[in-house]
């Protein structure tokens, strides 16, 4: 998640108007394949999936922001940049996803989707359960990949309690 923030935080800092040249250190890194590249760590597979499943930008379209001004634009840009997909395209991946996957009504089984209420990709999330064999978790006072850390003597009780039932619902899966 942090990756493309904190790389188009640092292109904003160094562009006034960053769509009118992207940060090419950052295009570099993320058009790098090998498995040994700064990128392979998930940083280029996550924009991938963003760029042609997703379009969940994690943007600001104001100066008053504490990260500055990085609109979805130059995202799009940085699709094309890296992968040659632009604007298009990637939306029209993002109606083929929701289409095929069922978007927040999907149809499936033996899921768990775990959501904090302080993480801000929740709002893309299922954050109801629909399907009993898929439970949402809602987990007050918690941010992204909460549930996904080790336990703590600090964690709040609705992050432990998310954890007893996600091991339950895994369990049952696997009984």
């Amino acid at each position: 998640v942090c990756v493309c923030v904190c790389v188009y935080v640092h292109a904003a800092e160094h562009h006034p108007t960053p769509l009118a040249d992207t940060d090419q250190g950052s295009i570099a890194e993320l058009s790098g394949t090998s498995w040994d590249s700064p990128s392979a760590e998930g940083g280029r597979q996550w924009t991938y999936q963003t760029c042609t499943e997703f379009a969940y930008f994690q943007s600001s379209e104001t100066t008053q922001s504490y990260f500055g001004n990085f609109p979805v634009s130059l995202f799009a840009q940085q699709c094309q940049d890296v992968f040659g997909i632009n604007a298009t395209a990637t939306m029209a991946d993002v109606a083929w996803t929701n289409e095929y996957y069922g978007g927040k009504n999907i149809s499936t089984s033996n899921i768990v989707f775990p959501n904090g209420s302080i993480d801000p990709w929740h709002i893309l999330s299922v954050t109801d359960t629909v399907v009993a064999s898929s439970p949402a978790i809602f987990i007050n006072g918690t941010a992204h990949c909460a549930n996904m850390y080790p336990p703590s003597p600090s964690d709040l009780p609705e992050l432990s309690a998310a954890r007893t039932q996600i091991l339950q619902a895994i369990g049952s899966w696997l009984a």
